[in-house]
């Protein structure tokens, strides 16, 4: 599968790879050893970030060195992979740098930026006018495609729900009061990361190879941030902080089929020559 022009033309997007993975392993451990980092959080914000965080350290962090190091060896499931995982720390600590200030803002908004123009590397080093080998099993493709546009729009209604009621009454969302005043969670999802996930289901059904890339990027990102909601309601149970158990099965049934349909979608790549030129 001749996808990338040539490794050496991802230098960023490898550097960018290993700095998250460096820089994310410092934050946490940091915080962990010096709590008065998440001194300006409310209880109910460090009780999501003690989540996140392990989530992070524990789940997300292993795999992405592994793939890294596979990735260097020019392989293109790796590349992907990686590409997802780049665009979990993005989305975390954009997050993070808006939520409110804390004494790791600094460390956050280097993280947030590098990860991006990672990306941006990657991206522009695909070749797209050369990728052989798109996926044949095209009830596989259409099942990803409808889970993403329906995963998408699904929790974009929810977000519109609450955002379209505190417009009409003027009541601020209880998610928004809880969460220090930020918005930055509806900002984030409305304004690029939904957009995104609906965007690779439709290029998907109609073929393109951008599709099949961005689905393959976007649907490990998914899993990882369900993930880590997951982490975050479990923290805040222990914590005792108010749990929205409706919501905590939903994503726990989102987070269940994200994974199989990423390891559906994945195996595709797998039993096929891959060439890299």
């Amino acid at each position: 599968m001749d996808l990338l022009y040539n490794n050496n033309k991802l230098l960023m997007f490898h550097i960018a790879s290993g700095f998250s993975i460096i820089a994310s392993a410092f934050v946490i451990l940091f915080a962990y050893f010096f709590p008065d980092s998440y001194s300006v959080y409310n209880k109910y914000l460090l009780s999501q970030a003690k989540g996140q965080d392990i989530v992070t350290l524990f789940l997300v962090l292993p795999p992405m060195i592994f793939v890294l190091v596979k990735s260097l060896n020019k392989s293109v499931a790796a590349s992907l992979f990686l590409a997802g995982c780049l665009g979990y720390m993005f989305y975390t600590y954009v997050t993070f740098s808006y939520l409110t200030y804390a004494r790791l803002s600094l460390i956050y908004i280097a993280i947030y930026s590098i990860s991006l123009f990672g990306l941006i590397d990657f991206f522009i080093n695909i070749n797209y006018s050369r990728v052989a080998v798109y996926p044949s099993k095209t009830s596989i493709n259409k099942f990803t495609s409808f889970y993403n546009i329906t995963i998408g729009l699904l929790i974009a209604l929810l977000w519109l729900k609450d955002l379209s009621v505190s417009l009409i009454t003027g009541v601020i969302p209880k998610e928004i009061l809880l969460n220090n005043g930020s918005s930055v969670v509806y900002a984030n999802d409305l304004g690029f990361f939904l957009p995104a996930i609906v965007l690779s289901g439709i290029l998907l059904l109609k073929k393109t190879t951008f599709g099949f890339i961005l689905t393959e990027v976007v649907l490990v990102k998914e899993v990882m941030m369900g993930a880590a909601i997951l982490g975050m309601i479990y923290v805040m149970y222990l914590d005792k902080q108010p749990v929205d158990f409706g919501m905590a099965v939903v994503f726990a049934v989102i987070t269940i089929l994200g994974l199989a349909t990423t390891i559906l979608f994945y195996s595709q790549m797998f039993g096929k020559k891959q060439s890299n030129r």
